[in-house]
């Protein structure tokens, strides 16, 4: 049986989950990787998971698909998802995957922190931090329309990527270890208008292959 390089999970009320998930799935493309959408958890098993590479998130961590009945990670998903990624596998959460239920136990540590609120649509500028992580190089500042997304950021992780306003700053992208694994999250990404930002575009390249540990190729 043959398995995809990258699950990439889809599923929203607010979002483009399909439409992002297919615009996310042609990035993945440009750096060698194939991939599978899906908008079911049970893709989380760990026979499922076996030889792949990476998880993407294009969803709420709380889980929003169709099927009211699904609108959650079980408990068995959530632990195999940590596993997943605590021996080896990559994550990569875009957008509203710090959204998430109360209940859940590891996802919060596995991602590293909460979404809290967001300030209305606007335009921004994104400011890279490290410009030699293999995620951001390359990539200067730049503008975005989009949500400006309010983080808790929990300790434990890198920040690569902010957004100044209402006279703060606050964390847009950072990585962090996940016992053998690598995590990202960036928090840009609500629609098309930001998911075609060139910039982005390539840190979601970039972003990809570091997750995956060396198994997709970094754009310059």
């Amino acid at each position: 049986m043959s398995h995809p390089a990258a699950i990439i999970l889809v599923g929203s009320r607010w979002h483009i989950p399909w439409e992002g998930g297919e615009l996310i799935a042609q990035r993945l493309e440009e750096t060698g990787m194939n991939s599978l959408r899906t908008d079911q958890g049970s893709i989380l098993e760990p026979e499922r998971l076996a030889g792949t590479s990476l998880v993407v998130f294009y969803c709420e961590g709380r889980w929003n698909p169709p099927d009211p009945a699904s609108r959650r990670l079980t408990p068995q998903q959530e632990r195999d998802l940590a596993a997943y990624v605590r021996e080896g596998g990559g994550f990569l959460g875009i957008h509203g995957a710090t959204v998430f239920r109360d209940e859940y136990t590891v996802y919060p540590e596995l991602i590293g922190g909460r979404f809290t609120h967001h300030d209305t649509f606007s335009r921004f500028t994104v400011h890279v931090h490290d410009p030699d992580h293999p995620i951001t190089r390359g990539v200067g500042d730049f503008a975005v329309e989009d949500e400006p997304y309010v983080v808790d950021r929990y300790p434990g992780s890198d920040v690569l990527l902010s957004g100044d306003w209402d006279g703060a700053a606050h964390p847009l992208g950072w990585v962090k270890p996940y016992g053998k694994g690598r995590v990202c999250y960036l928090a840009n990404g609500h629609d098309q208008r930001s998911l075609d930002v060139p910039e982005f575009r390539k840190l979601i390249c970039n972003a990809a292959a570091w997750c995956a540990g060396g198994s997709g190729k970094a754009v310059r």
